[in-house]
């Protein structure tokens, strides 16, 4: 609202502020009273397009994003579309797999993007540190829940010796290879329907190095 140089500034990209904070100082050209510019929420500088000695005008100097709010915003293509529908649950994920947040589906766009020809899923995201602004994400809708006695990773299972197997810890660093039957499966997850026992400790992550172990006639090895 006062256009004028840029006499101070207070914060840079990167910075957290409170709500009310002063993030630069204008001289208005009017008046030549100097004004504080203040973030109207708190959160993050987001950008900065301002500098000592510079002229303001009707463009943003500073972004401020409140992280702790975060929306996933999901490509649907169009033969999907009849599946997926607000409050439907959805795992989000990052592109490398390794955090799965849980979430439900706010709305669906009416109208497809003209250059995708797909449909927006907003979906909100509880406070992740590891997904952030800008970051591709990958979204699977859950169009059935079923609960099952006892699942494991799908990671764990393994084929060996011609059988289906889950290694099962046998004494401290020591693991057996205890041949299962399984049911249903989804893309993380399998159920157990005989061999395993819930509670029992098993390798998820990494169970084809355990394998490997096994294969080379050692029956021990760290989780």
């Amino acid at each position: 609202p006062y256009p004028g140089p840029v006499r101070a500034v207070l914060r840079n990209v990167g910075d957290s502020v409170r709500r009310g904070e002063t993030l630069a100082r204008v001289e208005s050209a009017e008046s030549l009273q100097t004004y504080a510019i203040a973030t109207p929420i708190a959160g993050v500088v987001l950008d900065r397009q301002t500098n000592v000695g510079d002229v303001t005008g009707d463009t943003p100097i500073f972004v401020v994003g409140d992280l702790s709010r975060l929306q996933a915003e999901l490509n649907v293509v169009t033969r999907d579309a009849g599946h997926v529908a607000s409050g439907q649950a959805v795992m989000v994920s990052g592109l490398d797999g390794d955090t799965v947040v849980r979430a439900r589906v706010a709305s669906v766009l009416p109208t497809a993007d003209a250059s995708s020809q797909t449909l927006i899923a907003r979906v909100p995201l509880p406070p992740v540190t590891e997904l952030r602004p800008g970051m591709a994400v990958r979204g699977a809708v859950v169009l059935v829940e079923r609960s099952v006695a006892i699942a494991v990773s799908s990671d764990a299972i393994q084929t060996y010796e011609g059988k289906q197997v889950v290694f099962v810890a046998a004494g401290k660093d020591a693991f057996e290879a205890r041949p299962v039957t399984i049911g249903r499966a989804s893309k993380t997850m399998t159920e157990i329907t005989g061999g395993v026992k819930a509670g029992e400790a098993y390798v998820s992550k990494n169970a084809f190095l355990v394998k490997a172990e096994f294969g080379k006639g050692s029956a021990s090895h760290e989780e």
